[in-house]
């Protein structure tokens, strides 16, 4: 099969945690594997652990590797977002997946490394 510029979307539902971290990286790998552009729907994401957030840290960095596109959109909701800024992982609050791809520590292009 080979790679498209489509852009592929993983939708995340409900609540990601430990129990969910396989099913999270399956399906990010499933979308990497037929698309360059992959991108992260948050907006029916209610809760997130450190597992989950750092397989979309993988994911970015290895999509930055390889020449990829992976992005965060939709609504984040309020839990998330103050979850991710009582934990350092943002400096300020969220409300769309674009302003967390700009926000999280580390994540952004221009921060890597």
């Amino acid at each position: 099969m080979s790679m498209s510029d489509a852009v592929r979307v993983v939708s995340m539902n409900g609540s990601y945690t430990i129990d969910r971290a396989a099913e999270l990286a399956k399906e990010l790998g499933d979308a990497f594997a037929v698309s360059r552009n992959v991108v992260v729907d948050m907006g029916g994401l209610t809760d997130l652990d450190l597992a989950a957030l750092q397989l979309l840290y993988a994911a970015r960095r290895s999509a930055v590797a390889r020449g990829s596109d992976f992005n965060l959109s939709g609504v984040v909701s309020q839990g998330v977002s103050r979850r991710l800024e009582a934990a350092g992982f943002i400096r300020q609050p969220v409300a769309t997946g674009q302003e967390l791809t700009a926000e999280l520590v580390g994540f952004a292009p221009h921060e890597a490394g």
